[in-house]
């Protein structure tokens, strides 16, 4: 089951902490301008904070997140306008009685739905009272801002927030006015729209006007769309309009600074916190780029017997087969998983043809869906995210439907990897497997004890004072990770004398094991030692100890085990019933002294 929040980890925020720094001081080489920058801050974000932000946006609060969008991640324009940082402008853009809609323009990238559209601004004053951001989308034609093609309002509840991020100095401009004010602020945010309902769809090559209108209570501060950085400028110069009057340039501020993306459907499979995270990560997020250095496709033998050889990521040729095979280690106990995948449509009218097939091809199971409709664009891309514990039919078109009631959760716990096949006329920027773990690691032992020369193993036995036993230990990895570093140790009474030698049979599996030596030199206490024991497996000691002393000898043998710096225990143990008789040696002792009084008796008679 995925928690569904979104929030990364303190690493990731350290991580874009650095981006932004570090493309601050690209923009401006200025040293006393660099000193101004300083380091940029986050707060930490602990699962507490996590707790509130859901409960506040759950009453309809404003949430507050680390920043959603960063360098690197995917886009659908000609290239993210990141905003100018320190000296930068804001532009205002609120809607009062007189409304400044303000507007910046974008060339599309890839042909598709506009999902998320991420923006940077910050109020004059505070607190920012903002109760919904107005969106717009309009044609670009020769003459500058053409049709409203697409219009949304979102409440502020549905809007991420990022922490604010340090910027000295700021300025701030009204377009309606010209006017502008020096040194206003020192923060600004970011602000993610992201998982659009009926998102716009947007054709590639074309340009279009993205127009931002902040609506806001009498009593709050105004809000301004931060100036993008001059490197990033591109197209038609950023536009104002008041009311139903004629747009126009705004003239101090070139471009304005937003990214339109197609969503990063993975930060929506988030694990619980009962439940690690893996990520099984195949291809590259380069935007189908057939020349970029990504590591090939991985079907295992089955998968390719199946289906030939196979292409690999961002392939741009029709009618071939992509293949993979997904595999992890140590993941535990599967609870959840989901699969995300990026897909395009090739130049070829037989797309809507085209099969996604999930399978285990060592055990025989497959399901299909479609992938295109018959009036699917050549070059349409989608971003397919799949939870696998509640797949879809087979047969339904994927791009449309990605939920129902098959669950894949047993056979990936049972099998151990999943086989992924797209045909054929559609090719695979990349692949990534998501798992939600449950790793429980635990360890038993059993010890059992021998009379009869281990023919049968009994928890107690009586045996001669002067005979051997022999001992079992059976040692089993009953948790769901591979245990490191075995010990098994085993505490003989003064009564039992252990017995070295070619008696002892240690099994443990492989890769290697220590053989048995004593803890403390001249003492009891055998130990074994195995580096690696996996789930389900077991390590089997048997060795052979001399019974010294009458009456009853418990014996005790421990067990321990590492996994990830947990150390995990199990104790158990045999008894053995001494019972008293008289020696071989015994006897020869008591016949040669017998023997030898009868002799001294008839030497003096």
């Amino acid at each position: 089951m995925f928690l569904k929040v979104k929030l990364k980890n303190r690493q990731e925020v350290v991580k874009m902490n650095r981006k932004i720094k570090s493309h601050f001081d690209r923009l401006d080489g200025d040293k006393n301008m660099k000193k101004k920058i300083g380091a940029l801050k986050r707060k930490t974000l602990s699962f507490l904070v996590a707790m509130v932000l859901i409960a506040a946006s759950m009453t309809s609060m404003t949430n507050v997140a680390v920043a959603d969008w960063e360098s690197g991640d995917g886009h659908k324009m000609h290239y993210p306008q990141l905003p100018k940082g320190p000296g930068g402008y804001s532009v205002m853009a609120t809607v009062s009685s007189s409304p400044p809609y303000v507007a910046d323009d974008w060339q599309c990238s890839e042909s598709g739905p506009v999902t998320d559209i991420h923006f940077w601004g910050h109020c004059l004053g505070s607190p920012c009272g903002i109760q919904f951001f107005e969106i717009r989308i309009a044609e670009k034609t020769n003459y500058g801002v053409g049709q409203i093609l697409w219009v949304r309002e979102f409440p502020i509840s549905d809007v991420i927030v990022s922490d604010p991020i340090d910027a000295t100095p700021l300025h701030w401009i009204n377009p309606l006015t010209g006017g502008s004010i020096i040194n206003v602020s020192e923060m600004y945010w970011q602000y993610n729209i992201e998982n659009i309902d009926d998102p716009f769809i947007q054709v590639e090559g074309k340009e279009y006007w993205l127009i931002i209108g902040a609506h806001w209570s009498v009593a709050s501060p105004i809000w301004g769309w931060e100036e993008c950085a001059e490197v990033y400028s591109f197209g038609s110069p950023a536009k104002f309009r008041q009311d139903l009057n004629q747009w126009q340039d705004i003239g101090s501020v070139r471009d304005l600074a937003f990214v339109i993306s197609e969503g990063n459907a993975g930060e929506e499979c988030e694990c619980g916190t009962t439940a690690t995270q893996i990520e099984v990560m195949a291809g590259e997020k380069d935007n189908f780029d057939p020349d970029s250095d990504t590591d090939p496709a991985s079907p295992s033998p089955t998968l390719e017997a199946l289906f030939g050889p196979g292409v690999g990521f961002d392939n741009p040729d029709i009618n071939k087969h992509f293949i993979h095979t997904f595999t992890w280690e140590d993941c535990g106990n599967i609870t959840g998983a989901c699969l995300e995948v990026k897909l395009k449509a090739l130049d070829t009218p037989l797309t809507h043809n085209d099969i996604f097939k999930l399978l285990f091809s060592d055990d025989d199971y497959s399901i299909s869906y479609k992938i295109w409709e018959e009036t699917t664009p050549s070059g349409q891309t989608e971003t397919i995210l799949l939870d696998l514990s509640g797949l879809p039919a087979a047969g339904t078109l994927i791009t449309e439907t990605t939920s129902g009631s098959e669950n894949l959760l047993e056979m990936l716990n049972d099998e151990g990897y999943l086989d992924l096949h797209i045909e054929d006329d559609t090719s695979v920027d990349y692949a990534k497997l998501i798992l939600c773990c449950e790793q429980n690691p635990s360890i038993s032992v059993e010890k059992k004890v021998s009379n009869d020369g281990g023919q049968t193993w009994h928890e107690e036995v009586n045996q001669d004072v002067c005979q051997n036993v022999q001992f079992q230990i059976t040692v089993t990895n009953d948790g769901d990770v591979t245990l490191n570093d075995i010990v098994i140790t085993d505490y003989l009474p003064n009564c039992l004398e252990y017995v070295s030698g070619p008696a002892v049979n240690w099994i443990c599996p492989p890769p290697t094991y220590v053989p048995p030596y004593y803890n403390l030199p001249g003492t009891n206490t055998p130990t074994w030692k195995c580096s690696e024991l996996p789930p389900g497996s077991s390590a089997l000691v048997t060795y052979t100890a001399h019974v010294v002393e009458s009456g009853g000898c418990e014996n005790q043998v421990s067990v321990e085990g590492e996994y990830d710096g947990q150390i995990v225990t199990d104790t158990d143990c045999a008894t053995v019933i001494g019972v008293t008789t008289i020696c071989l040696g015994t006897i020869l002792i008591v016949f040669l002294l017998c023997g030898g009084l009868f002799l001294v008796h008839r030497k003096k008679a």
